[in-house]
């Protein structure tokens, strides 16, 4: 949405926010206090349960604040630049965290969001809300967990392409 809604540039969210913004920079705040916490305890599991509530809070902030009804006002411009802010830093300090336990993962979050330098030298312990400044430019997205197919679903999917080739050729 980002890319699509403004030209991939991360905006100034200054111009607005609202109390689900708030909401959501507190449990950004406690996630990462959690996963620390849980980390340095060796409770793995619960550090990413930590995790996964955040992305659960992002979520529920998405289908609340629902961006691609926005997009369509042009009033309401600057409540969608807070919105995609807000969850672009919300995935880059959870894709930064996460990197302990799937790094490859982590790595390819990071490259979407163009903030692998901006996380370099971090640790946990340094995470502050606004890490992606404005004018902030991210790299086009690509699936982070590619949908693993069963062969059945692959040869679906290349039927489907046979029969669309044959239309066209």
């Amino acid at each position: 949405m980002t890319r699509r809604y403004c030209d991939s540039v991360i905006s100034g969210a200054e111009e607005y926010d609202d109390e689900a913004s708030k909401a959501l920079r507190v449990t950004m705040d406690q996630a990462v206090t959690l996963f620390s916490k849980y980390m340095d305890d060796n409770m793995v599991s619960d550090a990413l349960a930590a995790l996964n509530a955040q992305v659960s809070a992002c979520n529920a902030y998405i289908e609340q604040q629902q961006p691609w009804q926005l997009a369509k006002d042009e009033a309401a411009a600057p409540r969608l630049r807070c919105v995609l802010r807000h969850l672009l830093e919300c995935c880059a300090q959870t894709g930064y965290l996460i990197g302990c336990v799937l790094p490859d993962a982590s790595a390819r979050i990071l490259d979407q969001l163009n903030a692998a330098d901006l996380f370099r030298g971090r640790t946990p312990d340094t995470l502050a809300w606004g890490i992606l400044p404005a004018g902030h430019r991210i790299n086009d997205p690509a699936p982070v967990f590619p949908r693993i197919l069963s062969e059945e679903e692959k040869a679906k999917l290349a039927e489907k392409a046979a029969r669309t080739a044959k239309k066209q050729g």
